[in-house]
């Protein structure tokens, strides 16, 4: 398989980019690889981007596909089609999509396709709950809910309905354009209520201290463990939205330590170098 190099990239790191994941040559429904020259089987994080399911680009995250490649992870970096072109839950879907094509194709790259990790940002994080915790959207595309081994959520939203009572100047701003007022869509729409007992899957959940962004987490952190998941909560009490994004997988940031933590203990993980 060719591997391309891109300016930049530091030595025994490849990137291979818009890989298309589905019959169609379409951009939106495209991928990017980072990965260690020499991996074999090793295990995937696959990211979801943010962009209140409207805008946004895989090809922004190169620190975050560096960075993990760096430790020993194959990192993906995904696309998908975005609100008004595409509603709800097509997006979804799309990232379902992404996944069957990593769990049946990743070995070609050097990745374990058995061995999954799902992280998203902002709407990113709601797209990769809903892929994990709704085990319908992979189980009709043949893939076991075992191939995931964790979810990363970086300051999601997890229920929308909380949003639209508690928040509602923000659920005016970003939630209603794209899923609508309609009560049974929110609540479809909303990763807290596809939760069920007896799936094992550990999540951890990163928040800003922005209060809709603390009580989400909450609220999931607590729907999960309720349910016998195990979750951790961080705050990233000294980062925003927009600079949690940005600056995770750059060096110093404190999430990679928090986040490498979290990978340590799941099945699997591998740490090629110290953290920098």
């Amino acid at each position: 398989m060719l591997f391309l190099f891109i300016g930049h990239l530091p030595a025994g790191i490849t990137v291979q980019e818009s890989i298309f994941y589905t019959q169609s040559a379409d951009a939106l429904r495209s991928l990017d690889i980072y990965a260690p020259e020499d991996c074999e089987s090793c295990p995937v994080i696959a990211f979801v981007h943010g962009g209140a399911w409207k805008t946004g680009d895989k090809s922004n995250h190169r620190a975050k596909g560096t960075f993990f490649a760096e430790k020993g992870f194959v990192f993906i970096s995904i696309n998908y089609r975005t609100f008004p072109h595409v509603r709800f839950p097509q997006f979804i879907e799309d990232v379902a999509d992404a996944l069957r094509w990593i769990h049946e194709n990743i070995g070609e790259y050097g990745g374990d396709g058995n061995r999954i990790v799902l992280m998203g940002h902002s709407a990113g994080a709601h797209i990769a709950a809903m892929v994990a915790y709704e085990k319908a959207f992979i189980s009709r595309r043949g893939i076991s809910p075992k191939v995931l081994k964790g979810v990363i959520l970086l300051d999601g939203a997890y229920d929308l309905i909380e949003l639209r009572d508690s928040f509602p100047t923000l659920f005016g701003r970003v939630i209603r354009p794209v899923f609508g007022e309609d009560e049974g869509q929110l609540r479809e729409a909303s990763p807290l209520y596809h939760i069920r007992s007896g799936y094992n899957l550990p999540t951890l959940i990163i928040h800003t201290p922005r209060p809709a962004s603390e009580s989400q987490a909450r609220r999931l952190s607590k729907k999960l463990i309720d349910s016998g998941i195990r979750a951790k909560v961080y705050c990233a009490c000294n980062m925003t939205h927009a600079l949690m994004n940005r600056t995770f997988g750059l060096p110093d940031n404190p999430l990679n330590d928090v986040i490498l933590d979290f990978l340590k203990e799941l099945p699997g993980y591998i740490l090629k170098r110290s953290p920098r």
